[in-house]
């Protein structure tokens, strides 16, 4: 197992699975002890045959309950493998970036230089990254300086060369101003 960090959503699943083994374990011991009590009548010169046939019943009860959780503990554990699985993927995908600050104060994580796959240079969401997905900031377009994520609506500062000014033409020569 790669270097997982176990957050509070993976203890509490690490808990069920813990109360579905001990479930097992209980119906296991539970067996057991029905098959303790069958082995003493069956031992036993004048053994009552019916009492024989009820514990045989409620043995063949506890274990098909020992089978069922034990197929319990198997479904979960390999949810939690899958979960891990798509933890891993995500990593892996993360690692192509680095953690950094804009310009003008946000967090993004912003695509490595030396990434080897064909993306142009670009940044993600860092809120989306908590919630383990990859969102790539767009420049807002109801302004300059703004980056936008398109999946949290979230919204970085950072200087993209546009400022808020309105530019337009000028004349060269007023004529109102020929006397200076």
């Amino acid at each position: 197992m790669s270097g997982h960090s176990i957050g509070g959503g993976m203890l509490s699943e690490l808990g069920s699975l813990l109360g579905l083994v001990r479930n097992a374990a209980g119906t296991i011991g539970e067996a057991s002890g029905a098959a303790e009590k069958l082995k003493k009548i069956i031992s036993t010169p004048k053994s009552d045959t019916l009492e024989a046939l009820e514990l045989i019943v409620e043995l063949r009860r506890k274990l098909l309950d020992a089978k069922i959780a034990q197929m319990d503990v198997e479904k979960r554990v390999l949810e939690l493998e899958k979960q891990l699985q798509r933890q891993d993927q995500f990593q892996a995908k993360l690692a192509r970036y680095t953690l950094t600050q804009t310009d003008m104060g946000g967090r993004v994580y912003v695509l490595k230089a030396d990434d080897p796959s064909d993306n142009c240079p670009h940044e993600i969401c860092v809120s989306c990254v908590e919630n383990e997905k990859i969102s790539i900031l767009q420049p807002a377009t109801d302004g300059p300086n703004t980056l936008v994520c398109n999946q949290c609506s979230g919204r970085v500062f950072k200087n993209d060369g546009r400022s808020g000014a309105m530019i337009g033409s000028v004349p060269s020569r007023r004529d109102d101003w020929s006397d200076y």
